[in-house]
C-alpha cells in the first residue's frame, strides 16, 4: 500500500469518527430535559393511582408548572396540601393520604391565569379503549431536521470523493 493510500484512508477513518461523534452530540443534545420555564409554560399534572382501595392509600401528584410557583393541590374541592415547583425547570411533585377515591384539582397561587389540566396522557387513559392506542413521539420535527442534514453530508461526501477520483484519473472504468 503506497503511503499516499495510507493517508486517505486515515483521513477517510478520521472523518468518519468525527462525523459520528458530533452526530452522537447533537442526538443526546437535543431533547434538552431542564428547559427554563416563562409564565406561559403550561401546567399538566398526572395522578397516581387513578382510583383508590378500599380505605383509601397514598396518592402522587406530580406535574409541571411556570418555575418556582405556588402549586395547591385540592380533594374533591378540599385544600390538601402545598408544594413549590423547580425554579428551573417548573416540575413538582407530592405525596399524601386520601380515605378514598376523590376529585383531584391543582391551582397556581402566583399565576392565577394559568390554568392547570391533567396531562394528555392521563387523559387519554380514561377514555374509550375501544379506539386503537395512542402513540406519540417528542422532539419529531428536530429528529427529523437531524436525519436530513445527515444525509446531505453523506450525499456532499460521497459525490465529492467520487468526482475527485475521477479528476484525477483513478477512477476504474466499468461497464
Amino acid at each position: 500500500m503506497r503511503v499516499g493510500n495510507r493517508v486517505r484512508s486515515t483521513a477517510a477513518a478520521l472523518g468518519i469518527v468525527v462525523l459520528a461523534s458530533l452526530g452522537l452530540l447533537a442526538v443526546a443534545a437535543a431533547p434538552a430535559g431542564a428547559q427554563v420555564t416563562t409564565p406561559d409554560t403550561p401546567c399538566q399534572f398526572t395522578v397516581s393511582p387513578v382510583t383508590l382501595p378500599t380505605g383509601g392509600g397514598n396518592v402522587t401528584v406530580a406535574g409541571t408548572a411556570p418555575g418556582d410557583a405556588e402549586v395547591r393541590i385540592f380533594a374533591n374541592g378540599v385544600f390538601k396540601v402545598s408544594v413549590r415547583s423547580d425554579a428551573i425547570d417548573g416540575s413538582w411533585s407530592v405525596t399524601f393520604f386520601l380515605p378514598a377515591t376523590s376529585e383531584i384539582t391543582v391551582a397556581i397561587d402566583d399565576y392565577p391565569a394559568t390554568g392547570c389540566g391533567i396531562s394528555p396522557e392521563q387523559a387519554n387513559q380514561s377514555r374509550s379503549t375501544s379506539s386503537l392506542p395512542r402513540t406519540g413521539g417528542a422532539h419529531i420535527e428536530s429528529t427529523v431536521l437531524l436525519a436530513l442534514a445527515f444525509v446531505l453530508v453523506g450525499a456532499v461526501l460521497a459525490v465529492g470523493g467520487r468526482r475527485h477520483d475521477s479528476v484525477r484519473g483513478r477512477r476504474s472504468r466499468r461497464s
